[in-house]
This record gives structure tokens, sequence and C-alpha cells, in this order.
């Protein structure tokens, strides 16, 4: 990775080699020398539905998003839908090895069917 200062030139700010790079079922993790590590993955299926306590008219589904790598203290996680129509996310807790989210969605949509990406930056060291 390169990085320009304020005259134009290039520095380097991480030697490739330094950074781990690893994937598995979960999703994918860099780990950086610094200690800073970003995870991503999706979660995609059917999950059971049920009518909403939180929204009025709405379904909701507790899922929780497994993390490709542990941090050793809560990351910040943002999470996106894809193609699944209008939803919202309600944090129910963000832990080391994962975040348990709930997941709210209009009855306008196929409310089973959910497709989420996420991403999570936090510490490995």
């Amino acid at each position: 990775m390169q990085t320009f200062d304020k005259n134009g030139n290039i520095h380097d700010l991480v030697e490739r080699s330094e950074i781990e790079y690893g994937s598995n079922d979960y999703g994918e993790y860099w780990m950086f020398p610094n200690g800073i590590m970003i995870c991503k993955g999706k979660v995609e299926g059917n999950f059971d539905m049920v009518n909403s306590n939180i929204i009025n008219g709405c379904y909701q589904s507790a899922i929780d998003l497994e993390y490709p790598r542990n941090f050793i203290e809560p990351p910040s996680v943002s999470v996106s839908f894809v193609g699944t129509g209008d939803g919202i996310v309600a944090w129910n807790d963000t832990l080391k090895g994962m975040a348990k989210i709930i997941v709210i969605m209009n009855n306008s949509t196929n409310p089973n069917r959910i497709r989420i990406r996420f991403s999570a930056i936090g510490r490995w060291k």
C-alpha cells in the first residue's frame, strides 16, 4: 500500500507482505501490523420471520452475523441489505466473534428471504 505526502512524494504505508489475508465460510479478513483488522461477509437465506413487536405491520427475525475471525474486543459493524427490499437493523449485541441483530422488514417484501452484507473493523491485537 502506498500513500502520498503533502509534497506529492510516494511512500510505502504498509508492505503487502505485512498484511495477513484469510477467508473461510464466514467471509474474508485483513489483519494489519498495527493491530487493525477488517472483516467482511454475507448472510443469505430463508429466516423465520414473526410479526414485529418493534414496528407495527412489519416482520422481524433475530440473526447472528459470524465474523470470519474473532476480534479482541467488539468491533464497529455496518450492515446493508442486498436486493431484498426495505429493511432496518436493530442492534441486539456486538461481540468479539459475532454481531447479534434483529432484522425488520416491511410486509411488502418477501419477509423470509434475507440477503445481508456486513463489514466489521476492530482490533486483532
